[in-house]
C-alpha cells in the first residue's frame, strides 16, 4: 500500500476506477468539518481536476486550438506573439512530416515532460505543450476567454493519464497528439499486448494503432491491428464521398503495405461514426489520483 494512503491501523475508504481494462485505486477523502485545512482544500481541487481529466476524451479542443481561425486570432494579439511564434516554429505542414517529426511530437506534447522534471532533467527547449500553457497564462492575464486553450491542455494531459494507467498495469501503450500547421491535428494511440500475454518471440506480439483524423468536416477513425507480418484495418467514415473513396483504395493500400513486408488480410470501411473508445476512467465524486501498480 502506498505510504500516502495512511499508516497502520488507519481506517480507509477506497475507490476503484476502471481504465480500459486496467484498475486505478484511489483513496476517498471525506471532509471532517467546515474548517478543513488548506492542504485538504488544495487536495480537493487537485481531485476535481483529476476527475475532469478522466472524463476528457478525443481532440475537440485541440482541433479548435490548432484551427486556422483560433491561430489567426492569436497572431492578432501582440502580447502573445512570443509563445505563438515559438509554437509555430515547432509545427510543420503535412507535406514536411517525417518519422522524426512524429517522434518529436510524442516528446513535445507533454507525455514525458513531468517524468523528466521529476529527475531534474530540464527539457532542452520549449515544447509544444509549454508554449500552449504560456499562451493560456497570457490570455488569462488579458482577460480573454481561455476555455479552448485550457480544454486543449486537458486533452493532452488526459492522454498522459491513459498512457500512465496502461504502463502501470504492464501494458505497452502511448497516447498523444500530432499537430500540423496546415491541417487538423491527428490523435494517435498505439498499444501492444502485455508481456505476460505473449511468448518470448516478440515478433508474434500484437500491436494496435488507433487514429482519429478530421478530413474536411468529417471526423474519421481508423483501427489497425498488426501481428507479425499480417494486418487488418477498419475505417469509420461518416461522409458518403469519402466513404466511396476509401472503398476504392483497398488494392492500392495492399500494395503499399506489401512493399513494407506486411500483408493486409482484412479491410473494412464502415459508413458512420465510430463509438468513442471508453477510456474506462470512470470517476465518482471522490476519485483519487494514485494508480495501483500491483494489479
Amino acid at each position: 500500500m502506498p505510504a500516502t494512503f495512511g499508516s497502520a491501523g488507519d481506517l480507509l475508504s477506497l475507490k476503484v476506477a476502471l481504465s480500459g481494462g486496467f484498475f486505478i485505486l484511489s483513496k476517498t477523502i471525506k471532509g471532517t468539518s467546515v474548517s478543513n485545512s488548506v492542504g485538504e482544500r488544495v487536495e480537493s481541487e487537485s481531485q476535481r481536476r483529476f476527475r475532469r481529466l478522466l472524463s476528457s476524451g478525443g481532440i475537440h479542443f485541440n482541433q479548435r486550438f490548432f484551427g486556422q481561425d483560433f491561430q489567426g486570432s492569436l497572431r492578432r494579439l501582440e502580447q502573445v506573439s512570443r509563445p505563438v511564434q515559438m509554437l509555430e516554429s515547432q509545427i510543420k505542414p503535412v507535406a514536411q512530416v517525417t518519422g522524426q517529426y512524429i517522434k518529436r511530437s510524442l516528446n513535445e506534447t507533454g507525455l514525458f515532460t513531468e517524468a523528466l522534471l521529476a529527475k531534474n532533467n530540464l527539457p532542452k527547449s520549449s515544447s509544444i505543450k509549454s508554449a500552449m500553457i504560456e499562451i493560456g497564462k497570457l490570455l488569462r492575464a488579458l482577460g480573454k476567454n481561455t476555455s479552448i486553450v485550457a480544454g486543449a491542455i486537458d486533452e493532452l494531459e488526459a492522454f498522459q493519464l491513459d498512457t500512465l494507467a496502461a504502463n502501470n498495469n504492464r501494458q505497452a501503450a502511448i497516447n498523444w497528439l500530432v499537430p500540423f500547421s496546415d491541417a487538423p491535428p491527428v490523435h494517435v494511440r498505439i498499444s501492444g499486448e502485455s508481456t505476460s500475454e505473449v511468448s518470448e518471440d516478440q515478433e508474434r506480439r500484437e500491436w494496435t494503432v488507433e487514429l482519429e483524423v478530421r478530413l474536411g468536416q468529417a471526423s474519421c477513425c481508423f483501427l489497425l491491428i498488426q501481428k507479425s507480418h499480417e494486418a487488418s484495418l477498419s475505417c469509420w467514415i461518416p461522409d458518403h464521398k469519402l466513404y466511396d473513396n476509401f472503398k476504392d483504395r483497398e488494392q492500392e493500400l495492399k500494395a503499399q503495405l506489401r512493399s513494407f513486408g506486411v500483408e493486409l488480410t482484412s479491410y473494412t470501411v464502415i459508413m458512420g461514426n465510430k463509438a468513442k473508445r471508453n477510456n474506462g476512467l470512470v470517476a465518482g465524486e471522490s476519485s483519487g489520483s494514485l494508480m495501483d501498480q500491483s494489479v
